[in-house]
């Protein structure tokens, strides 16, 4: 499995933001934003951000993405980011559950909004604590959808196999 870092600013570029007058966010992050590279090992062509070009394609989106890109690289210069979320505008909650190796895994959920969501899975490796970014998403319910869950989390336990 290739990995590749991601950058706040590749991240709201590829949703079409301008970057040019962006804030920069203080701080060190103790936890490494990532995405599973595809076969061909370019990051243009990796699912999380085919789903970015694909769902943040409106003025409002860009808004609830940038809001939430912004808090999640927020909370990552923390140890336990979750706290960060406790006052915050941005949500981050369990959008689904499931066992896998005698231990139950959480797929997470940046909400902002009623519909605009980002997938991810926070892991701990052997040297490095993870940040998964998963799949970005303008949902028409509240509810992630069965397949939506199932297939990220396959993707999880390919993670979770990998034993980075």
């Amino acid at each position: 499995m290739k990995l590749h870092v991601l950058t706040r600013k590749y991240i709201l570029e590829k949703a079409g933001v301008n970057t040019a007058k962006m804030t920069s966010i203080s701080g060190t992050l103790k936890w490494v934003p990532v995405m599973i590279l595809p076969a061909s090992g370019q990051p243009d062509k990796a699912s999380f951000i085919k789903s970015v070009i694909a769902d943040v394609d409106d003025r409002s989106k860009r808004s609830h993405f940038v809001a939430m890109i912004d808090a999640i690289f927020s909370g990552m210069t923390l140890d336990d980011f979750s706290e960060h979320f406790a006052n915050c505008a941005v949500k981050y909650k369990v959008a689904g559950k499931f066992e896998y190796a005698n231990k139950v895994e959480n797929l997470r959920e940046l909400k902002h909004g009623n519909k605009d969501r980002i997938y991810l899975y926070p892991y701990t490796g052997k040297s490095e604590r993870y940040l998964f970014f998963l799949e970005a998403a303008h949902k028409n319910q509240e509810q992630t959808e069965k397949s939506v869950k199932d297939r990220l989390g396959d993707l999880i336990k390919k993670i979770i196999d990998e034993k980075l």
